[in-house]
């Protein structure tokens, strides 16, 4: 939860901001490009890392607002 907390103060505009400044502030360009959502080809898949729950339950909690 705590997670979840620090990134919901990150915030934006809309959702597509929002997730673009979360990503940014959890990840370093050079981490980044080593990964995409399904991990197609020699990239790592960001959709099997727990981070993807922490970011959705981020979401969560604001949509309760």
């Amino acid at each position: 939860m705590e997670q979840i907390s620090y990134l919901g103060v990150v915030g934006g505009m809309n959702v597509k901001e929002t997730t673009r400044r979360i990503l940014k502030t959890l990840f370093t360009n050079s981490l980044a490009v080593n990964f995409n959502f399904y991990g197609h080809g020699v990239k790592h898949a960001f959709g099997a890392l727990h981070l993807k729950e922490v970011v959705n339950g981020m979401f969560l909690t604001i949509l309760k607002f």
